[in-house]
């Protein structure tokens, strides 16, 4: 019973430490003044506590890039429009 008990209490601050880093997370991705890199690293914190594959995956490649083709989101439309008789040009975002 005693095993138990030290287990149980063992899960519980796990938890708690858990859910606190979570609730930390989206409390700094509601403040303006945290850059996001700082709330990717807590998501990542998160991932490997959690031990969850598919957000540990994620996170890293938002720190350190795709290695493959970014999904949608990070997909940005732009053109490019130059007047080659005075040499100017100029980038119009369509996104």
């Amino acid at each position: 019973m005693l095993h138990y008990r030290s287990n149980l209490r063992k899960y519980t601050v796990i938890k708690k430490t858990t859910e606190n880093l979570i609730q930390s997370a989206i409390d700094d991705l509601l403040n303006p003044s945290i850059k996001l890199t700082n709330v990717l690293f807590k998501l990542q914190a998160i991932a490997f506590k959690i031990k969850n594959v598919d957000l540990k995956k994620w996170v890293s490649s938002e720190i350190n890039g795709y290695e493959s083709e970014p999904p949608e989101y990070r997909k940005k439309g732009t053109a490019l429009f130059a007047d080659l008789h005075s040499y100017r040009a100029s980038i119009k975002d369509y996104h």
